[in-house]
């Protein structure tokens, strides 16, 4: 009788689980909102492989799931599966899911040198993080994390003259030749 109780109670705490999914994580961080009150900041893009949601793409801090041993790479995409649960809530601006690291399935580094956008769209005065973007000596630092250098001084100084959330913009960007380089500014375009 005892082992029958034990043995439902696993199977009950199975069950109210979530459901385990796979995602992309893109090898570079972007703007993006983390939370509903959050301001924008360098954000983690991962994007769902199920077929039936076309489009779902969520937004995590870099180390949103440091504590369950995973840790984002600059140039490196990682496919990995993460428990989704959804739950009852009766806030408004609470999405009602909450997701848990599982384990990495596969890492596919980038290209060296390989081109990636970064876009900053517009958005009210104050909703980016001051630290966005710094210019620091011959280039910029992203969000007190990742340097950032310009092809060009003449590039460097015309996105110093950008204002973050005034205007959309989008820059065109390198990984690095070799680790431990900083990343490379291309190009500054108008959002399309």
């Amino acid at each position: 009788m005892l082992r029958k109780g034990f043995l439902l109670g696993v199977l009950v705490w199975v069950g109210c689980g979530g459901e385990v999914r796979t995602y992309q994580i893109a090898p570079y961080l972007e703007p993006g909102y983390t939370c509903v009150e959050c301001s924008v900041s360098l954000a983690m893009r991962a994007r769902e492989e199920r077929t039936d949601d076309k489009l779902n793409i969520d937004h995590f801090t870099p180390d949103a799931f440091k504590d369950e041993g995973f840790t984002f790479k600059w140039g490196v995409e990682q496919r990995v599966e993460l428990e989704v649960e959804k739950y009852s809530t009766s806030l408004q601006d609470d999405p009602g899911v909450r997701f848990t690291f599982l384990r990495v399935l596969e890492t596919h580094p980038v290209e060296a040198g390989a081109h990636f956008t970064m876009q900053f769209r517009q958005a009210p005065p104050g909703h980016y993080t001051e630290n966005m973007l710094v210019r620091e000596g011959s280039g910029f630092l992203l969000q007190q994390t990742e340097h950032l250098e310009c092809d060009s001084t003449e590039l460097c100084d015309q996105l110093a003259s950008r204002r973050l959330g005034e205007e959309g913009f989008v820059l065109e960007l390198g990984y690095p030749e070799a680790e431990g380089q900083p990343l490379r500014l291309h190009a500054i375009q108008a959002l399309p």
